[in-house]
């Protein structure tokens, strides 16, 4: 391969296989090397003859039985020896009392006199035999269980002969290797062995195996070494006792329930349907949203698409994919728990086989609990609140909604498992009580923060399916609201039920409040040019995302286009008294709600095509959910008049969105803001300079569609119409630059309710 010639030609071998082989080789500054054999199986004359490389002798002649009872198996040894190829002779021996076959593995040997270990193993050492000896011998069971074990070998096994090969380890290192390297081996489809008893087996052994060494290290003692080894041995047996019996409780629901319906069909209808009443004024609304949600086609294209593949979910769990998805704690030596794998692509699958028992009765629902007890990660209440937001985040919203929001379902048990989460953080609190007073007061925060569900409201704030984070935070709120009632009487007042679910129904109020803009606006939300950044609480909350003014600007541009009726409409909100904030407690009524509901009706809007303000009360205009923002008409109509010019640019030929962005544009410049330049300035730059370039000096910069454009340069009226428009625009720069902006405005001034969420705050379109 190096020389792309070749190199040496061997005559007469017919109906052969080659295989390699490397020894380490001393050279003359005392350093070592490997050096290369070739390994040649003649399976017509019952040979194997090795050869060194690259014109080396034969080094080794050996006679083996000819054609399907012999093979040579090539492997490579472990990292912390070099990482050497070896080959190993497979011979199949016939048993005359079983009436059956039993094999028999050769280390084979390569007998050549310059290299260090030339005859320094036994040959023909039976796997199921004698112990090996010391030295290489040691690691040769090792790579033999690897060997087989390997998903490309050609080796047909039993798990019988696994499991004697892997106690034919003698090293309780090599015996920890091997346990890990059975926990990963896929052998169900490939061999058809039970992997997870063989995995029990494997265990049992790692376990009679340390018990014995524990004993000769108290008859006889122990150096630091030996010691070491085996404290990593038995955190590695802990370990893959808890994998097993994790599985198994898996293992026996699945085979149990398997064929019955798990109660996730998306064919349920989420409105009601004859299931009753809901269960709280929160679990209404939430299945309202998901009502008014379902038709309106502008925000279902705005939300992300579930991909909820259900395909090999009705077959039971291989324990190898369990394996691979789960790893050690990194808590110490003491820490003998087993979480799910950092990756969240790789741990998402075994989530919904943990989590399934909740989407079906609450007789099975406590296999969710078991599975995590057996993981030891019981008590780790943050990881598992994680661990439930994700697995909720790939149900659909109907999964959610079935038999959690209705009061008169016979069980609900997702809100049971959560309320039992509460109280079982309370039972752990109480056990582990310290005894001196910050001790003390470290677990009630803890509990506190537990009780209130608080990883999951962060898990909440970041979900981009606006609805189903209603819906879930409903659920939640549920759950705490019962839990927290109980353990108000336990603590005696000092944790109570308004205390733990105030945070969520603020949560809810916000969630409340992005699904009326979004809904309002049909899921355009994010500002001309500013990125397509999905509508989250945790990102309306950031300064630097979402601009509420340009939410308003665009929901204004929805009912008409003429700037003195939308100023107009904006001095009627800023005194009406029945304006509300959604995100405060006036938003609670059911009067409000009503007005809220009408307001994200599903009709058709078209930004080119205003609807015209009408007689219609039943739906009101964001602004006045939004009113305080009204006494900032200037930031308003800057972002209308972005707005349209963006407009205009996608359809050059439309000029009166071009006149009705000036209009705005006109406000602007006559307040004298700080942005009043920027603004007409940003206009002018990118939506009038590069058709006037176009008209002077051709479209070789590619700013414009010359097909689009191109025919209007040809139409006279257009063209003294745009001329106009841009003399105006020109002469608006030159007036703002005469004038001088007052130096800040103070938002503080207006005194804003507290819990009015957005908050007042600049415009970082504009700014």
């Amino acid at each position: 391969m190096e020389t792309e010639r070749p190199i040496r030609m061997w005559k007469g071998m017919r109906n052969c296989d080659c295989y390699f082989a490397e020894l380490p080789y001393y050279v003359e500054d005392g350093g070592t090397t490997t050096r290369s054999y070739l390994v040649v199986h003649l399976r017509q004359r019952g040979a194997v003859e090795v050869y060194r490389l690259r014109q080396g002798p034969r080094v080794s002649a050996i006679s083996v039985p000819s054609q399907k009872d012999c093979a040579v198996v090539e492997c490579r040894g472990p990292s912390s020896e070099g990482g050497h190829v070896d080959s190993f002779l497979l011979e199949r021996v016939g048993d005359s009392e079983t009436n059956g076959n039993h094999y028999i593995f050769d280390k084979l040997v390569v007998d050549d006199p310059d290299a260090a270990m030339a005859a320094a193993l036994p040959n023909r050492t039976p796997a199921a035999g004698s112990p090996p000896s010391r030295g290489e011998g040691d690691k040769m069971q090792l790579k033999l269980l690897l060997q087989l074990i390997s998903p490309d070998t050609n080796i047909q096994c039993t798990s019988q002969t696994i499991l004697t090969t892997f106690k034919s380890i003698r090293a309780l290192a090599d015996l920890g290797e091997g346990l890990d390297a059975i926990s990963k081996c896929n052998l169900e489809n490939e061999k058809s062995i039970e992997c997870s008893a063989l995995h029990s087996q494997a265990v049992s052994v790692c376990k009679s195996r340390l018990a014995l060494a524990k004993d000769v290290e108290v008859n006889e003692g122990s150096g630091t070494v030996r010691k070491e080894v085996m404290s990593e041995l038995e955190m590695r047996v802990a370990y893959h006792d808890r994998l097993g019996k994790a599985y198994a409780v898996l293992r026996r629901y699945e085979e149990r329930g398997r064929g019955e319906e798990d109660g996730s069909s998306n064919d349920v209808g989420i409105a009601g349907g004859g299931r009753g009443l809901p269960s709280s004024s929160w679990a209404a609304e939430a299945l309202r949203w998901l009502s008014l949600s379902s038709t309106n086609y502008g925000f279902l294209q705005s939300i992300p698409r579930l991909h909820n593949s259900r395909d090999g979910e009705n077959e039971p769990l291989q324990f190898s994919k369990f394996a691979m998805a789960c790893q050690p704690s990194s808590g110490g030596e003491s820490d003998d728990r087993v979480y799910l794998t950092k990756i969240k692509r790789s741990r998402l699958p075994i989530l919904k086989r943990i989590f399934r028992p909740l989407l079906q009765d609450l007789f099975v629902f406590k296999v969710v609990n078991s599975s995590f007890v057996q993981l030891g990660i019981n008590e780790d209440f943050d990881t598992l609140q994680k661990y439930f937001g994700e697995w909720a985040s790939t149900l659909s919203s109907n999964d959610l909604a079935k038999s959690n929001m209705y009061a008169t379902a016979t069980w609900r048990p997702i809100i049971r498992w959560l309320h039992d989460l509460i109280l079982t953080a309370y039972d752990v609190n109480q056990r582990y009580q310290g005894p001196s007073q910050s001790q003390a007061k470290l677990e009630d925060d803890s509990l506190r923060k537990n009780a209130k569900l608080e990883t999951l409201i962060k898990f909440c704030t970041e979900i981009e399916d606006l609805p189903k984070a209603f819906l879930l935070a409903a659920i939640c709120t549920d759950a705490i609201s019962s839990a927290s009632l109980q353990l108000e009487q336990k603590t005696y007042g000092k944790i109570t039920q308004v205390e733990c679910i105030r945070p969520w129904e603020e949560l809810l109020r916000k969630l409340r409040t992005c699904l009326l803009v979004s809904l309002r606006l049909g899921g355009d939300v994010c500002p001309p040019g500013g990125g397509n950044d999905p509508m989250t609480v945790s990102n309306v909350e950031r300064p630097d995302m979402f601009s509420v003014y340009s939410w308003i600007a665009r929901d204004e541009l929805y009912l008409s286009h003429d700037n003195r009726v939308i100023m107009a409409l904006e001095s009627a909100c800023v005194s009406s008294a029945d304006a509300f904030y959604p995100s405060t407690v006036d938003g609670d009524g059911d009067r409000q709600k009503t007005i809220i509901f009408q307001s994200c009706r599903s009709d058709i809007r078209d930004l080119r095509n205003p609807t015209g303000l009408t007689d219609e009360s039943h739906s009101r205009s964001l602004l006045f959910y939004l009113k305080d923002h009204a006494h900032f008409p200037t930031r308003l109509a800057a972002n209308r008049a972005l707005i349209l010019a963006n407009l205009w640019s996608q359809t050059p030929d439309q000029l009166h969105l071009l006149y009705h962005s000036i209009s705005a544009l006109r406000t602007v410049v006559d307040s004298v803001e700080r942005f009043s330049l920027a603004v007409v300035a940003e206009i002018y730059q990118s939506r009038i300079r590069p058709v006037c370039r176009a008209m002077l000096f051709g479209f070789g910069e590619q700013e414009l569609s010359e097909e689009v454009v191109s025919p209007l340069f040809g139409d006279a009226v257009w063209l003294s119409e745009f001329i106009s428009v841009a003399k105006l625009i020109l002469s608006m720069m030159a007036e703002c630059m005469s004038k001088v902006p007052p130096p800040s405005e103070d938002h503080e001034q207006l005194e804003p309710s507290s819990d009015m969420w957005p908050p007042l705050r600049q415009c970082h379109v504009l700014d």
